[in-house]
């Protein structure tokens, strides 16, 4: 029996058995075993065999088959490093996927991932691995051959033109998503049971968007991220379609154009990047989720359409996730809107703000709250240059008295200019139950991929929660860390 690490484990003997003979794993439910290994990593799966002679050789049937290249290799090490070792690294892969493939003896699997990077030479290999999960009659595949590489001008691996006739009809395939590989000739038009596809770096044309709009007549989320393309795509949404995410390579895409939203069902929009524009959305009256990430092509003009037409195009949203930068807003001397439409159903924002001014910050998160009164967790992420010291100068904190905001969760706290923030909640938020002060600096992705984290603030949560024990009062449970 082969582990990761090459060498081979001895099996299951009677010797090394419990001595009084009381083998509770053994003792257990079969479904309850089976769920339990397919629940784990191939790599611990396959060191259950060991657990119980019962047990010997179950990961054997593992309902899903998780192949990424982190099994076999640990490390953040990206192509420029690969390529040192790369050669022995891309047959030990292979060779790994192919004793799973070989050794599994269980029927019909739910999960086939193969996350690597591998050169067009082993195409074949790709080929027999998805063929596999085919024959398998596999729920949820992904392919992404872009693991731990930048380089996106490599030769790519083609999806085979038999991959329509084992994938479409008569197959079980209700999750597909394949990323930095060529599509070929594949289309979508007999990919009926379909309910999830997911693009990832690869050529996307209008016709194929149109194809899967029009055959995919179960799909319920569609995402295509960081995809080479045209510079707008429109989207004819169906009834189906509950989940939609976007986003262009380096932000080659600037438009995109959703149709048929007056009659669509669509219950969450992501938009990544500066495909944004105020024309975007015609009334969604579905939509409950909303996240634009990475701002807008203008900040002024995509303030101004936040501010005036989106609450009366999304009028039952629930959850808006926004990327704003405020020193644009700075810049351009922008003035607060004198009469304010709101977001009446609205509960939950997630706001980034970038490289700006606190006063700007304090403008802009006024804006916010005044727009959205029933507003219940706030989740703010300002990053700032600046990282002041000595006495902490407290701004005059504006009256926007807020009734319903009962969780604030703030991130990349910078003690002198966090103190103000905190201090304008504190004073502004009259039911406030819960304030917590996240001292790590978060990163927000462009890909959709969440934050990175970095090195936190050198201020000890201690020193903190002093200064506002000495300095303000207030009711809320303060949480720093």
């Amino acid at each position: 029996m082969l582990l990761r690490s090459g060498k081979r484990t001895k099996p299951y003997s009677s010797s090394s058995a419990d001595p009084i003979g009381n083998d509770a794993f053994a003792k257990l439910p079969e479904e309850l075993i089976q769920s339990i290994i397919s629940h784990l990593p191939i790599k611990e799966a396959v060191k259950t065999s060991l657990v119980s002679k019962k047990w010997r050789f179950r990961w054997r049937k593992h309902l899903n088959l998780d192949l990424d290249l982190s099994q076999i290799y640990q490390g953040n090490h990206r192509l420029s490093d690969l390529r040192l070792v790369g050669k022995a690294l891309e047959l030990k892969y292979v060779e790994w996927v192919n004793n799973a493939v070989r050794s599994h003896q269980g029927g019909n699997i739910e999960t086939v991932r193969i996350s690597t990077t591998l050169p067009c030479e082993y195409s074949a290999q790709v080929d027999q691995w998805i063929r596999f999960a085919f024959d398998k009659r596999v729920s949820n595949l992904a392919v992404d051959l872009s693991k731990y590489v930048y380089n996106d001008t490599q030769e790519r691996y083609v999806i085979p033109d038999w991959f329509v006739s084992y994938g479409g009809v008569g197959s079980n395939l209700r999750s597909l998503s394949l990323g930095s590989v060529e599509l070929g000739h594949l289309e979508f038009g007999r990919f009926w049971l379909l309910q999830s596809l997911t693009l990832r770096k690869v050529h996307v044309k209008q016709e194929l968007v149109d194809g899967i709009m029009s055959n995919c007549v179960k799909l319920e989320h569609l995402a295509l991220w960081k995809c080479f393309g045209p510079a707008v795509i429109k989207f004819k949404v169906s009834k189906q379609l509950k989940h939609l995410g976007v986003s262009g390579y380096l932000d080659s895409l600037r438009k995109i154009e959703i149709s048929d939203a007056c009659t669509c069902s669509l219950e969450s929009v992501e938009c990544v990047g500066n495909s944004i524009k105020s024309h975007l959305f015609k009334p969604i009256s579905t939509l409950k989720k909303l996240s634009i990430v990475g701002g807008f092509p203008d900040e002024i003009s995509g303030l101004n359409y936040v501010t005036s037409g989106l609450p009366y195009h999304v009028a039952n949203l629930k959850t808006l996730h926004m990327c704003m930068y405020s020193i644009v807003l700075e810049y351009n001397r922008f003035e607060m809107p004198v009469n304010l439409p709101t977001f009446n159903k609205l509960r939950h924002l997630v706001l980034y703000d970038g490289y700006g001014e606190t006063r700007t910050l304090l403008k802009l998160v006024t804006i916010f709250l005044r727009m959205m009164p029933f507003l219940h967790y706030l989740d703010l992420s300002h990053h700032s240059y600046v990282s002041r010291s000595g006495k902490i100068k407290l701004l005059p904190v504006e009256s926007c008295t807020h009734n319903n905001l009962k969780v604030i969760k703030t991130n990349n706290f910078v003690y002198h200019q966090g103190v103000n923030l905190i201090v304008y909640f504190l004073q502004n938020a009259t039911n406030l139950e819960r304030i917590e002060i996240h001292r790590k600096k978060r990163i927000i992705s462009r890909d959709s991929e969440g934050c990175v984290e970095l090195s936190s603030c050198n201020v000890s949560p201690k020193t903190i929660e002093r200064w506002f024990r000495s300095n303000v009062h207030y009711h809320a449970k303060l949480e720093v860390c």
